[in-house]
């Protein structure tokens, strides 16, 4: 049995080839997240967070505190500034824990 000309054996083959590739490259891609997320620490300035993570996508002022929202949802990242110093921050449910070596 052939579609197009090429076995279906063949093509499935493909595909599992496909996803495997697709799967790797999101591991890679949440173990960046979670390395980047790793090296934030509380005393850190806006710059040195700046420099980590890049701009946010979202501020938000409460008060004296400011928070930064990282990524598209409610699963985003957020850290909270007090006197542009990080007092706490939350990392997105997307990243994974990864010992930096």
């Amino acid at each position: 049995m052939s579609i197009f000309g090429i076995p279906v054996f063949v093509l499935f083959l493909i595909a599992i080839w496909a996803w495997e590739s697709y799967s790797d490259q999101q591991q890679k891609e949440k173990k960046q997240i979670a390395r980047k997320w790793n090296a934030i620490a509380i005393g850190m300035s806006k710059e040195d967070v700046l420099r980590r993570l890049g701009k946010p996508n979202r501020l938000v002022e409460i008060g004296v505190q400011k928070a930064w929202g990282y990524g598209p949802d409610n699963s985003d990242g957020l850290i909270f500034f007090v006197e542009d110093q990080v007092v706490g921050f939350q990392k997105p449910s997307c990243t994974i824990d990864v010992s930096v070596t």
